[in-house]
């Protein structure tokens, strides 16, 4: 009984612990190469896509995470110099 008891705790703790966003990591070139692609082609799943992460990724960020703080900077770094209109 104890051990039931034990376990039923162990899941709801894993149940009702705080998830990471499921934000995606990429290459500075292959950030570059879909901001170009949304820019040139106009392809707006791209940039459904590309906004949809960095909200995800901002969603991290005000999680303390460093490693999506860096991604997020290097995109924002990105869309200063590439023409593609990204809303963030």
């Amino acid at each position: 009984m104890r051990k039931i008891v034990i376990l039923c705790s162990l899941l709801f703790l894993v149940a009702c612990g705080e998830s990471k966003p499921k934000y995606k990591m990429y290459t500075p070139t292959d950030k570059y190469n879909m901001l170009m692609k949304v820019a040139n082609e106009n392809d707006t799943k791209l940039k459904t896509e590309i906004e949809k992460n960095i909200k995800l990724l901002k969603k991290a960020v005000e999680n303390n995470d460093e490693k999506a703080k860096q991604e997020l900077t290097e995109w924002q770094g990105l869309l200063l110099v590439t023409p593609a209109k990204i809303d963030i």
